[in-house]
């Protein structure tokens, strides 16, 4: 998922993208997701149209972006953007694996996979880059040793809790309780044991759900089974837009 702005951070993982597969080619495409529904300015609005012609590797899906006087939409844009992508992958392409990285880069990675066209797809942040000939080595085992490679998750988790009454209260707006860190499952972390001591009676976290593990944002990749089992309960997929 990337912003409006991230012009040259989207231009600097192009040029890293390219070294990488110089050095260990694999069949990979990289895009970068923004939101339709958006409050850009005029001066966002060409710089997307003019890199969109020139490269073709943005993708508008239907969520919001940007900003305006006394509207934010920085982290309900990432969120829609995310969801929008899980959505459209989903729905659009017969990817094995959807995968969700921190500012919206999305490589697609084939190489080596027994179904194709698309296999892998991916969602990450324009600050992370993937290494992609070593992702399609890691998903190319996976399919090969999990018992079930369509329910699959392979990423970062963390520990977190939340109170979801002290957010309709008012308080985080997430309902995060405790905070969180680096180190998560399977080990038995001091992030996990500090979360056991919030939740103590009297500790401010004590009517706090948890701690469960949770994935962390960084590095998701999610089995198309499981996707398809939480977004399509009953057999009708909704739709994300791609508008460009």
């Amino acid at each position: 998922i990337s912003a409006p702005r991230n012009h040259e951070r989207r231009q600097r993982m192009r040029d890293m993208r390219d070294l990488l597969l110089a050095e260990s080619p694999c069949a990979a495409t990289m895009t970068f997701v923004l939101g339709h529904r958006s409050m850009l300015n005029a001066e966002e609005r060409l710089i997307v149209a003019a890199e969109s012609a020139q490269h073709g590797d943005l993708a508008l899906l239907d969520a919001h972006d940007g900003s305006k006087p006394g509207v934010s939409h920085g982290g309900r844009a990432v969120a829609e953007k995310a969801l929008a992508w899980l959505i459209h992958s989903v729905a659009a392409s017969r990817a094995a694996f959807v995968c969700k990285l921190d500012d919206a880069t999305m490589p697609e990675s084939t190489r080596g996979y027994p179904r194709p066209p698309e296999i892998t797809l991916t969602r990450l942040d324009d600050d992370t880059m993937p290494h992609l000939p070593n992702l399609v080595a890691d998903l190319r085992a996976l399919q090969s040793e999990v018992p079930n490679p369509s329910f699959a998750y392979y990423g970062v988790h963390v520990y977190r809790m939340w109170d979801w009454a002290s957010a309709e209260a008012g308080g985080e707006p997430n309902a995060a309780c405790g905070g969180h860190g680096d180190d998560g499952p399977p080990q038995q972390s001091s992030t996990l044991k500090r979360l056991y001591r919030l939740s103590r009676r009297g500790q401010r976290c004590e009517r706090a759900a948890g701690p469960f593990p949770f994935p962390d944002g960084s590095l998701e990749i999610v089995g198309r089974g499981a996707l398809e089992a939480a977004l399509n309960p009953r057999g009708n997929l909704g739709q994300s837009r791609v508008i460009s």
